[in-house]
Formats: structure tokens, C-alpha cells, sequence
């Protein structure tokens, strides 16, 4: 009697095992329903903007405190490894190659030295020949020597100024690049506002410095 009981338990059990086997092949073999949800592709690309604005802005702020510590071994890190680094003395980058010199990147690292450069010309053809350390110090950490200045705003690939006499023509020179610049307001003068441009370009998704651009009011 107790054998059969057990026998017949024992098929119970099975029996329910096989039931709840069953139930998980059903539930495996519907249609399980995804919500589907589309990402508005303008927020995907705002939030990537974001995030490499914030990038740029932390590289451009090292680059202009590399620079004015001129050191320049730290700053030819961050050159472009083609296109090297070019000062443009005024704000039309690559219109008129007199007023642009570029180095390379173990160029950059050397400037550091006693050579000096022709960095640019003013309007009376007047030739601008220093040193690199004198041309960060006197014409891109000060107002042409004469004013020192403070750059207190910080846009983000846009400019306050809309002319000083010269275009910005970052965009057209560098058409895959960002830049960011430091504006220092002008005093009482009026007339000597200064600003200072780190142009950026990326390479195998790394962002190089290509050009330091000076901006003033009368070039």
C-alpha cells in the first residue's frame, strides 16, 4: 500500500514538472513586446557637442597657460603632428602667408631659443622681427607691447569681435576645425581690445593645436 502511495506521488511530480516545461517553451515562444525608443537627433548630437566643447575648452586652456610659461616642449606636444603650429599676426589666417609663420612640431619645441622670426608686417610694411619669446610676450600676453591683457571672456568656436580691420577666416582656412577664443575688453582707450584664438583640429580622434591666431583692433 505504502508503494503505490509513493508511486503515485512520484507521478504527480512529474506530471507538474512537465507542466511548468511546458509553460516556459509557451512564454519562450510568444512575441515579447520592446518599447521602442527613438533619441532625437539633434539631443544626440547636442550632448556630443557637449561633451567635446568641454574637451577643447580644457585643452585650449592648457595650451594658452603652456604658452604664456613658454614652455614650449609642452606645447609642441600638443601641435599638430602634418600640419605643425602657424601664429597668424592678424586675424585672417591664410590670406597673406607674410603674415603667418608656421613651425613644425620639433620646431615648436624649439623656439625657445634666441632665433628670431618675421612674424608678421603692419600697413607701413614694417617688419615685426623677434623672438618667440618676445612675440608671446609683447604682442600676444600684452596690448603691441605697450598694455598687458586680461582675457576674461571665453567663447567657444564663435567670436565677440565681429571685425577689427581683418575677417576671421579660421573657418575658411580650417574648415574641419574648432577654435576657441580669449577676448580681452577694451579700456578706456576704447581701442585696445585684443583677442587671442586656439584653433584645434582632430587627427585619428585626438585634437591637435594647428594655429595661435591674434586678433586686434587696428592691425
Amino acid at each position: 500500500m505504502k508503494m503505490l502511495l509513493l508511486i503515485g506521488m512520484l507521478l504527480l511530480v512529474l506530471a507538474a514538472c512537465q507542466n511548468s516545461a511546458n509553460e516556459r517553451e509557451d512564454l519562450q515562444q510568444e512575441e515579447v513586446p520592446v518599447e521602442n525608443v527613438e533619441t532625437d537627433p539633434e539631443e544626440a548630437e547636442g550632448d556630443a557637442e557637449l561633451t567635446e566643447k568641454e574637451k577643447l575648452l580644457k585643452k585650449a586652456d592648457t595650451a594658452l597657460l603652456t604658452l604664456s610659461k613658454q614652455d614650449w616642449p609642452s606645447l609642441s606636444k600638443m601641435t599638430h603632428p602634418d600640419k605643425g603650429l602657424t601664429f597668424s599676426f592678424y586675424a585672417a589666417i591664410g590670406t597673406d602667408e607674410d603674415n603667418d609663420v608656421t613651425f613644425t612640431k620639433e620646431e615648436a619645441a624649439n623656439l625657445g631659443n634666441d632665433t628670431e622670426y618675421i612674424w608678421g608686417y603692419d600697413h607701413g610694411d614694417q617688419q615685426f622681427i623677434m623672438t618667440a619669446h618676445n612675440w608671446v610676450t609683447n604682442y600676444l600676453l600684452m596690448h603691441q607691447g605697450v598694455s598687458s591683457v586680461d582675457y576674461t571672456e571665453v567663447t567657444y568656436n564663435d567670436s565677440i569681435v565681429e571685425s577689427g580691420g581683418m575677417i576671421n577666416t579660421i573657418a575658411d582656412e580650417y574648415p574641419e576645425a574648432k577654435y576657441v577664443e580669449y577676448y580681452s575688453p577694451p579700456s578706456d582707450i576704447e581701442f585696445d581690445w585684443q583677442a587671442l584664438r586656439f584653433v584645434f583640429e582632430e587627427k585619428e580622434g585626438e585634437w591637435y593645436l594647428v594655429a595661435i591666431v591674434r586678433d586686434v583692433y587696428s592691425p
